[in-house]
């Protein structure tokens, strides 16, 4: 299963300069079945916590991974006093 990302000219008319891109999906029905799952599955992840845009979604993981990291130091710390 694989995305490729596929430059499409849009209208002359738009911009001269004006380029977007498409993604393509290579791959067999059942990965394609798999990957909607997926997508389907990360928007509930992100409507349970509120999240609406990509930055919400990047500061509320890095906030998780500090948390963990601040439970593992402290746990470390009363391993290393005892």
């Amino acid at each position: 299963m694989a995305f490729r990302k596929q430059k499409k000219l849009q209208s002359k008319v738009q911009s001269k300069r004006s380029i977007s891109w498409v993604w393509v999906f290579v791959g067999s029905i059942e990965s394609l079945d798999m990957w909607l799952r997926g997508v389907e599955w990360a928007r509930k992840y992100d409507v349970m916590l509120g999240l609406s845009d990509d930055k919400k979604r990047q500061r509320k993981e890095q906030d998780e991974r500090n948390r963990q990291l601040v439970r593992i130091l402290k746990n470390e710390k009363v391993r290393d006093i005892k």
